[in-house]
C-alpha cells in the first residue's frame, strides 16, 4: 500500500486546492518555517488512530477537505469500526481514498470507485495492523514497559513505552541477517551497540559496558531514544509508511549520512515521508533517482492581504532548481554537503550506465559518495578537472579532493594517452596525488564494454565517419538502455562480465573511501 497522491482543500496555511504526487519510495519537504510542511504530515497521519487531531480550517472559509488516495489497500489493515477481514475485502474491491472534512464531525470517510461515501474509523495501531510509523518532533519519551510481549512489539507508540520489547525481538544473534542490520545501524548512527538486558518485571534497552554493568537507554538523552526508536523500526517495517519530521535535529551531520543510508536500503519496501532543514539530508537522499523534493513558500493572498498562505512546488531534477532551494533556505555555497569523491569520464555514456546501473548494482555504498561527471569529449577533460579542482581550492585553501578524484578516459597511444601523461605531469609530479588517479581503459570505444549481442552493431559503427559514428553511438547507447529496462537482473548479470573492468575501478574506490 503506498500513498499516490493528498489533496487540501482550505486546510491551514493551504487555500485552496493543493494537490501533492508522491513517489511511492522517498519524499522530502523542505521549507522555512511556518509553511506548512508539518500539516502535511499531520493530515497524513490522521487517517492512523494516534495521529487523530481536529484540524483548523483556512482563516474565513467554511468548508475545507484532506484526501488521500492510495494505489491498493492492503488487507493487512484493521480499522477501529468494522473492523472485519470480509470488510477489510469489500473496500480492497471497491476503494478510491480516505477523506477527512474538518467543517463536520473530523470523522473519516472512504470514498469508493463509483462515488458513494462511507463512513470509516482510524487504522488501528495494534497487533502490527498499523499502516503509519510517525516520528515527529513533539514525541516525548514516557515511562518505559519492560515487558517483553509480542503485542508490546507490534503496536505503535508515540512515547517509545514499548521500545523493550521491540529492541529485545532484534537483540539476538542467531536473528540474521536483521540482527546485523540492527547492529550495524546502531553502531554507525547512535555511536554504540544496543542490548536488551534484564530489569524490573522484564528488559530493557541498555548500552554494555563490561561484563554485566551496562548503563540504561532511558538515562541517556531523549534524541537517543528517538533516533533507537527510528532504527528499531526501520529494521522491522515492510510495507510501511513512515512520517519523519527534521531527523537532523536528534543527529550530527555524520549520523544524519548514517540514518540516510539506512532510510535508502528500506525504500524499496517502504514509503518515507520527510520534512527537513538539513542540506545533508537533502542531498543524501535525494541521490534515489525516485526520491522527490517539495518545495513549501508562504505569501500574501490575493483577497485578504495581510493572510499568509502556503504554496507547494515539486523542485526538477536539475542542479539549478536543487541549489535554489537549498540557497532559499539560507545556505551558503560552502555550506554544501560535497561528494566524498568524484570520478570523470571523457564521455556521457560511459557516465550515464555507471551512474544509474553500475554503481547501484555493483557498489551500492557509494551511491551517497562518488559523484560522476561527464567533459563531454576527450579535449575537454584536462580544462574540466582543472576547474573542478581550482574551483574547491579556492573555496576551501586547500586541495579537498586531492586523492579523491579519478579521470578514466579511453584506451589509445594517441590522444587519450596524451590527455592523461599531462595530467599526471601536472597532478601527480607537481602536486603529489597518486599515479592510479588518472587512467586509460584497456579499449579505445567504451561500446567494447556492452555485452555481446550488442558487439555487431559496435563494429559496424567503428567503420563509420565521424558525425554518422556519434549518431549511431547515441542510437545504441538508447538500445542498450531499452534492453536494460525490459530485463535489469539480466543485464546486472550480463554487464558484470562484459564491464568487468569498469567495476573493477568503482570497487577500488569504494576500498580507497573506506
Amino acid at each position: 500500500m503506498k500513498i499516490t497522491r493528498l489533496r487540501l482543500n482550505n486546510i491551514k496555511s493551504f487555500k485552496g486546492e493543493h494537490s501533492i504526487a508522491f513517489s511511492k519510495k522517498i519524499n522530502l519537504l523542505v521549507g522555512k518555517n511556518n509553511t506548512g510542511k508539518s500539516t502535511i504530515l499531520s493530515a497524513i497521519h490522521n487517517i492512523q488512530e494516534s495521529g487523530q487531531k481536529q484540524f483548523s480550517l483556512t482563516y474565513s472559509e467554511e468548508v475545507g477537505r484532506i484526501e488521500i488516495i492510495i494505489d491498493e489497500l492492503s488487507t493487512k489493515l484493521r480499522f477501529d469500526r468494522n473492523s472485519t477481514a470480509s470488510y477489510t475485502e469489500h473496500l480492497k474491491n471497491s476503494f478510491k481514498s480516505f477523506f477527512i472534512e474538518p467543517h463536520t464531525e473530523n470523522q473519516m470517510h472512504c470514498l469508493s470507485k463509483a462515488g458513494s461515501k462511507d463512513l470509516l474509523g482510524r487504522i488501528r495501531v495494534d497487533n502490527n495492523y498499523h499502516y503509519i510509523i510517525p516520528f515527529l518532533s513533539r514525541r516525548k519519551t514516557g515511562e518505559s514497559n519492560h515487558k517483553i510481549e509480542k503485542n508490546h512489539a507490534e503496536t505503535i507508540k508515540l512515547d517509545f513505552s514499548n521500545l523493550a520489547a521491540k529492541v529485545d525481538r532484534l537483540d539476538n544473534s542467531n536473528a540474521q541477517p536483521i540482527n546485523g542490520i540492527f547492529t550495524k545501524a546502531c553502531e554507525e548512527i547512535i555511536g554504540f551497540q544496543v542490548s536488551s538486558v534484564a530489569a524490573g518485571d522484564g528488559k530493557e534497552p541498555a548500552y554494555m559496558i563490561y561484563n554485566l554493568d551496562n548503563i540504561p537507554i532511558r538515562e541517556m538523552g531523549e534524541g537517543i531514544i528517538n533516533m533507537l526508536g527510528l532504527i528499531v523500526d526501520l529494521c522491522l517495517a515492510e510495507d510501511k509508511l513512515f512520517l519523519i519530521e527534521e531527523p537532523e535535529n536528534d543527529l550530527h551531520p555524520q549520523a544524519q549520512k548514517a540514518l540516510c543510508k539506512l532510510i535508502l536500503e528500506n525504500a524499496s519496501k517502504n514509503q518515507f515521508i520527510i520534512s527537513t532543514h538539513s542540506n545533508i539530508i537533502v542531498k543524501s537522499l535525494g541521490v534515489e533517482p525516485e526520491t522527490k523534493i517539495f518545495h513549501l513558500t508562504t505569501g500574501f493572498d490575493d483577497v485578504i492581504p495581510k493572510l499568509m498562505v502556503s504554496t507547494i512546488n515539486e523542485i526538477g531534477k536539475t542542479k539549478e532548481a536543487r541549489i535554489k532551494v537549498l540557497e532559499d533556505l539560507g545556505y551558503e555555497f560552502n555550506d554544501y554537503d560535497h561528494w566524498a569523491a568524484w570520478l570523470f569520464f571523457e564521455e556521457s555514456s560511459v557516465e550515464e550506465l555507471v551512474r544509474n546501473y553500475f554503481i547501484k548494482w555493483y557498489v551500492p555504498e557509494l551511491l551517497t559518495q562518488l559523484r560522476t561527471f561527464s567533459a563531454g569529449s576527450l579535449s575537454k577533460v584536462k580544462s574540466k578537472f582543472k576547474d573542478f579542482n581550482d574551483l574547491f581550492v579556492f573555496i576551501h585553501l586547500e586541495g579537498v579532493y586531492k586523492n579523491k578524484a579519478w579521470v578514466v578516459v579511453d584506451g589509445g597511444e594517441g590522444d587519450e594517452e596524451d590527455v592523461i601523461d599531462k595530467l599526471k605531469e601536472n597532478y601527480v609530479n607537481n602536486n603529489g596525488w597518486s599515479d592510479d588517479r588518472f587512467r586509460q581503459l584497456s579499449n579505445h570505444n567504451f561500446e567494447s564494454y556492452y555485452p555481446q549481442q550488442f558487439q555487431e552493431e559496435v563494429n559496424r559503427i567503428a567503420t563509420l565517419s565521424k558525425d554518422a559514428k556519434r549518431k549511431a553511438k547515441a542510437a545504441l547507447l538508447h538500445n542498450v538502455k531499452g534492453w536494460i529496462t525490459e530485463d535489469e537482473d539480466r543485464a546486472k548479470v550480463e554487464f558484470e562480465t562484459s564491464a568487468k573492468e569498469i567495476i573493477d575501478i568503482l570497487k577500488e574506490i569504494k576500498d580507497v573511501l573506506k
